[in-house]
């Protein structure tokens, strides 16, 4: 997926598609993000370039920017 939404009611900013980052590694912290489809836990980062540092979830259904 190409596109990116803009959530101002999330409280994070999660990728799925590893194209848009830098630096893919694994976090100090574990993610558990609730949604309405349930529950995920998120342990990859990435740098996305303009914008700093943000999960990374490839299994994910969309690019969310907070």
């Amino acid at each position: 997926m190409w596109e990116i939404l803009l959530d101002s009611q999330s409280t994070c900013d999660v990728i799925i598609n590893k194209a848009f980052l830098l630096r893919i590694r694994h976090s100090k912290w574990t993610l558990r993000l609730q949604t309405q489809a349930g529950e995920c836990t998120i342990e990859k980062i990435g740098d996305l370039p303009g914008v700093g540092v943000v999960w990374y979830y490839p299994e994910g259904v969309a690019n969310i920017l907070s």
